[in-house]
């Protein structure tokens, strides 16, 4: 479901391009966006079923950042990153129940939860006018 929202998100992308560089910008509304943060987002993962989370804002990074410089393993923060992200829509979830999680599954589903944005924030432009990808990590 998220899929085909992302590919059709794409498409429409796509026609603008065609019809021309004439398309104007949507305007950055940065209430819209905290509204989108502040509210339950749904991933529909193929062995989970439907996982509910939150969006992690700059006042909960702050607040885990405690907890982020105790972590050993680049693993212990991740289980703390899913188990901040899952406790918006699940507030009695403990983050000694998200250790118990198979890594690999909470890995998994946590990579995926990062990389849909319910938000859609404009890409920078490179120099040609094609959208910029990332640049590849030396």
């Amino acid at each position: 479901m998220i899929l085909v929202s992302r590919i059709q998100e794409f498409q429409a992308e796509l026609e603008a391009y065609k019809k021309g560089k004439g398309v104007e910008a949507a305007e950055f509304d940065p209430k819209a966006v905290i509204a989108v943060a502040k509210s339950i987002q749904k991933l529909v993962d193929k062995d989970w079923g439907i996982v509910r989370y939150g969006i992690l804002t700059l006042r909960d990074s702050e607040a885990i950042q405690p907890l982020l410089k105790e972590a050993k393993s680049e693993e212990e923060r991740s289980q703390i990153i899913l188990w901040a992200m899952l406790r918006k829509a699940y507030p009695d979830l403990a983050l000694e129940d998200v250790k118990d999680l198979p890594l690999t599954e909470s890995s998994r589903v946590l990579q995926r939860m990062l990389g849909v944005s319910p938000i859609n924030f404009p890409q920078p432009a490179s120099s040609d006018g094609s959208k910029s990808a990332r640049k590849p990590k030396k």
